[in-house]
């Protein structure tokens, strides 16, 4: 005899204060969004660099292509999509103990449902 599957929350007020299907508090779901910040800002930084012209004491920043500008943003659509679709999770929510799961069935959303989730808060 088998034990019943446990019951996946439906509603906020149904979801445990801790436990597998626990929601992630503010503090772990910021501290996971600044390490995928950084995860992408930084090689954004170092292609940024090699259109920065310092001569003497000056630096100059007119040289900077549009494209480079938009690369934060890129580079976070690709990669949070591509992280929740495949393992439904990002590398901070991974060091957090986070996941992403579908409201409905618990199970890690699909590709029409990360890029959605990626999309709002980038653009």
């Amino acid at each position: 005899m088998t034990a019943p599957a446990p019951r996946i929350p439906t509603t906020p007020e149904e979801f445990p204060d801790t436990g597998p299907h626990a929601l992630g508090g503010i503090g772990q779901r910021a501290i996971a969004k600044a390490i995928d910040l950084g995860l992408v800002i930084i090689p954004s930084i170092v292609a940024a660099f090699a259109y920065v012209d310092v001569s003497g004491d000056e630096v100059k920043l007119d040289d900077i292509p549009l494209w480079v500008l938009a690369l934060p943003a890129v580079v976070a659509i690709i990669y949070e999509t591509l992280a929740v679709a495949i393992t439904g999770r990002t590398v901070g929510k991974w060091i957090m103990g986070l996941r992403v799961a579908d409201y409905a069935n618990g199970a890690k959303p699909g590709w029409s449902a990360s890029a959605q989730r990626t999309l709002l808060p980038n653009v």
